[in-house]
């Protein structure tokens, strides 16, 4: 599979002007990050989510009920009394055990609103697609760092991005693509 800076190399005219080549690759770097904050910010997949609350439904009912210290009713000196001091938390864990259906069919409509639009991406799914992008914005800034080179031999000064890629900007000149053609290393 190619990298972006070996499809770039044959789309870039020699004739063009580099400043502009620098724009346009600083640019896709952007679309790139932008990118890559959405696919931090992507749904877990649906699956994962029902599990959870399934996973989580039991232990609040299960917190709950040894919340509510049955067992103090049989030792209490002064008779049996009930009078647990529960918090929300082991309310809502007592809510759970008696209406989880209705519960959990309440959420279920909320999350089929929030999934219409795609099911999510698993953390390898994410993980992934978050490598291919980050090893596609070095390329891109390999491919800008040599054309600031490129501009810096035609006597241009181009300022390099203060969040630049440490391993774009000191990379040696044999390491980073050759954009145009005729231009020295």
């Amino acid at each position: 599979m190619k990298t972006f800076a070996q499809k770039i190399i044959g789309a870039v005219r020699p004739s063009r002007n580099i400043v502009g080549e620098v724009e346009a690759l600083r640019t896709r770097r952007m679309t790139l990050a932008d990118s890559r904050i959405a696919i931090e910010a992507a749904k877990c997949p649906r699956a994962e989510i029902d599990a959870a609350l399934a996973r989580d439904f039991d232990a609040l009912a299960a917190d709950a009920v040894a919340a509510l210290e049955v067992g103090y009713l049989a030792r209490n000196e002064n008779g049996p009394r009930f009078s647990p001091q529960l918090k929300p938390k082991e309310l809502l864990g007592l809510l759970v055990l008696t209406c989880r259906e209705p519960i959990a069919k309440a959420i279920a409509v909320e999350l089929d609103k929030l999934y219409e639009g795609g099911s999510g991406l698993s953390a390898v799914e994410k993980a992934e697609k978050l490598s291919a992008i980050d090893q596609e914005i070095l390329d891109v800034e390999l491919a800008e760092e040599s054309a600031v080179r490129d501009a810096e031999r035609q006597g241009h000064a181009i300022q390099r991005l203060g969040e630049a890629d440490p391993r774009a900007v000191l990379a040696h000149d044999s390491a980073l693509p050759r954009l145009f053609e005729g231009t020295s290393r």
